[in-house]
């Protein structure tokens, strides 16, 4: 153990470990100077000291009169939830809704069981099973490539719509010809007022109102007794002389002076027509009446 080259000799050399360490350049001895961390934090400055002074909140925190303290005192709300008498103890009692609730017998139970309404539509093959199964319509109606998945792409026509660009954003925009006509201060809404020409014809005391009248022009042209239902009936002139016995009948007839002359056989007319006092006769063939 004495020799050169034993191993308390090699722990006692200037080169050993243990020299090292307790050599006054070493981390235990720079740890334990009074500038080190560790003296720091052992100072009564320090602030583990300041924590634990009777000022300090820690202190506070404990002291009989905190709130922790008075928290747990028996006149706590604390202490009177938790004695027997509290809500939280009738509400955890047999006779209790909770309890009841809680019970086999309890309609959350009923409703649990296996013959439930509840579990049936649970069950793997009940209706709601069927409809998120992935063959179901609800489950591909809601795949990405079904048409309500195309329908609401950035690229679809409902999406194009909906855009702030789209046509119809921009027949809403409140410069929009639509807007505009629909604003109090439009063609329509001034046509559509009170004082318009539209609002004044509607009027019964319009013109077009009194044309209708019982008593205006029109109504009593379109009567029975009218001009134009005399002219139309059976002893009117009119009448009489469209009847195959009237006069313009007869006249248009073949043997008619009118048919005779409107004939393409040449008639001879002799006139009479003074110039220069000279009376002289003129030949007139073919005259075309």
């Amino acid at each position: 153990m004495c020799s050169p080259r034993s191993l308390l000799t090699c722990m006692c050399s200037p080169r050993s470990l243990l020299t090292c360490m307790c050599s006054p350049r070493s981390l235990l001895a720079r740890m334990c100077s009074p500038r080190s961390l560790l003296a720091c934090m052992c100072s009564p400055r320090s602030l583990l000291a300041r924590m634990c002074s009777p000022r300090s909140l820690l202190a506070r925190m404990c002291s009989p009169r905190s709130l922790l303290a008075r928290m747990c005192s028996p006149r706590s709300l604390l202490t009177c939830m938790c004695s027997p008498r509290s809500l939280l103890a009738r509400m955890c009692s047999p006779r209790s809704l909770l309890a009841r609730m809680c019970s086999p017998r309890s309609l959350l139970a009923r409703m649990c069981s296996p013959r439930s309404l509840l579990a049936r539509m649970c069950s793997p093959r009940s209706l709601l099973a069927r409809m998120c199964s992935p063959r179901s319509l609800l489950a591909r109606m809601c795949s990405p490539r079904s048409l309500l998945a195309c329908m609401c792409s950035p690229r679809s026509l409902l999406a194009c719509m909906c855009s702030p660009r789209s046509l119809l954003a921009r027949m809403c925009s409140p410069r929009s010809l639509l807007a505009r006509m629909c604003s109090p201060r439009s063609l329509l809404a001034r046509m559509c007022s009170p004082r318009s020409l539209l609002a004044c014809m509607c009027s019964p005391r319009s013109l077009l109102a009194r044309m209708c009248s019982p008593r205006s022009l029109l109504a009593r042209m379109c009567s029975p007794r009218s001009l134009l239902a005399r002219m139309c009936s059976p002893r009117s002139l009119l009448a009489r002389m469209c009847s195959p016995r009237s006069l313009l009948a007869r006249m248009c007839s073949p043997r008619s002076l009118l048919a005779r002359m409107c004939s393409p056989r040449p008639v001879r007319f002799f006139t009479q027509r003074n110039t220069d006092c000279d009376n002289t006769c003129v030949s007139v063939e073919n005259v075309a009446l």
